[in-house]
């Protein structure tokens, strides 16, 4: 039974003639009857909306204008792989008159929904929070374009009805995407709202998470703390049509992420960190922006080339950490493009804070300018501050002599570790000799029993 506190405004209205918005305090929704109830007797709730923990009825809150607390609803806790929970059969919920939200939107293991239909939903100055919808189909937030924050989990919903995310209610606002089945997600992105003056003042977020259907993505926030994207055959736009300019403090590509572009109009894109990891099909990364502070390249055996641009020379506090990528080119600072020219893809910044390749195919000619600039008389260059190490993949040839006289000098950061990969061989082939001459020996021991 439905449980609401009306205000005397209804009475009065009636008995003077008046039309005007009646309110209702904390309503609690359990019946198809309850929502016919609330239809007709309230415009505005002053209160909660509240759906009991079995709740699985069709019904429509046309009326309803305006709710000045949340909408709620947490029941059984359903997951794919294992439960208890009862199956009901689908339904909906939806009003085409819900313009405004004062509070937050939490809908969790709401089993049975699959379609949300709330069109004319303008502001939410809370939260949605949208988790564990495994029944959801069809999400319908047209006109929402204020909100809090946004937090998606319905991994079968494959239609998303939106235009355009504008603006956030607080300097923290933050879109959460960790499961859909939709193809496209840039009505959440396009717009370049304002979160705060730059980067480092922002505490938003983008996460994008198991979105199999999504192909690319367009991130157009001028101005966000931290994007997480985690992808498969996906390729990632930081700018769109309305962004000149994109400040990101770290931007990590996770999976098969298959380029990273920048927008047509960006003028200027500054990132702090950039984290590319666990990526097997991306084969050339250009890395195009204008301020980068750290670039780390994590166990991405498909890439094989690397770009930065000529400005990379003008990096700030510059860190280099490439692990595990046995196909990535460092031979040297030049590579062969796509018409087949020798083309310069390596600049190293002026100002280096750090310097970590482990794993990795490099050969000293990767390192030629830096060794030039640094082996200049007089040079005023800075040192290479925290720290040098290369631990290169058995594949070129690597001598660490230039870069021991550069420590000795005190150039290079105290903590400074090189491998010559000659040297390096040489310990693999003397930790494996009593494994050579065991198979040796095993080798003729069978040749010669084969022969009795």
């Amino acid at each position: 039974m439905m449980r609401l506190r009306r205000f005397m405004g209804l009475g009065l209205s009636l008995y003077f003639g008046i039309t005007q918005a009646v309110s209702c305090g904390n309503v609690t929704i359990s019946s198809a009857a309850d929502a016919a109830e609330i239809r007709s007797t309230c415009t505005i709730i002053s209160g909660d909306l509240d759906f009991t923990y079995d709740f699985n009825n069709t019904i429509n809150l046309d009326g309803v204008e305006e709710i000045q607390g949340g909408i709620y609803h947490s029941g059984c806790r359903a997951f794919p792989e294992t439960s208890d929970c009862p199956s009901p059969s689908p339904f909906s919920i939806s009003s085409s008159t819900l313009t405004t939200v004062k509070g937050t939107v939490s809908l969790k293991f709401f089993n049975g929904l699959k379609e949300l239909r709330f069109p004319n939903l303008t502001t939410v100055e809370g939260s949605i929070t949208l988790l564990h919808l495994y029944d959801l189909k069809r999400l319908d937030i047209t006109k929402l374009s204020r909100v809090g924050g946004i937090l998606l989990e319905a991994p079968n919903m494959t239609t998303l009805e939106h235009e355009s995310l504008k603006s956030f209610t607080n300097n923290a606002g933050s879109v959460s995407l960790w499961a859909a089945a939709v193809d496209s997600v840039d009505s959440f992105f396009n717009y370049p709202l304002e979160i705060a003056e730059d980067a480092s003042d922002s505490q938003s977020f983008i996460d994008v998470y198991e979105l199999p259907n999504l192909r690319h993505i367009n991130i157009g926030w001028p101005r966000v703390k931290q994007v997480t994207i985690k992808g498969d055959n996906l390729g990632v736009t930081l700018g769109t049509e309305n962004t000149t300019s994109i400040d990101i403090g770290t931007l990590s590509l996770i999976g098969n992420i298959t380029d990273l572009d920048q927008g047509d109009v960006v003028t200027n894109l500054t990132v702090g960190q950039l984290i590319v990891k666990d990526n097997f099909d991306m084969t050339h990364l250009n890395v195009s922006f204008d301020q980068l502070s750290t670039l780390e390249i994590n166990q991405c055996d498909g890439l094989k080339t690397l770009q930065v641009p000529p400005k990379a020379i003008d990096w700030e506090d510059f860190g280099l950490h490439i692990r595990s990528c046995l196909n990535l080119n460092l031979s040297s600072e030049y590579h062969i493009n796509s018409d087949g020219e020798n083309e310069k893809s390596w600049y190293w910044p002026n100002n280096i804070t750090l310097i970590n390749i482990d794993y990795a195919p490099t050969a000293n000619e990767f390192f030629k300018s830096f060794l030039e600039r640094y082996n200049e008389t007089n040079s005023k260059i800075p040192k290479v501050l925290q720290r040098f190490s290369v631990n290169p993949a058995l594949v070129l040839d690597f001598n660490c002599a230039p870069f021991d006289e550069l420590n000795k000098t005190g150039v290079l950061a105290e903590y400074y570790t090189c491998y010559n990969t000659v040297d390096l061989m040489a310990s693999l082939a003397a930790s494996h000799e009593p494994w050579v001459f065991g198979s040796l020996f095993l080798a003729i021991a069978v040749l010669a029993f084969s022969h009795i």
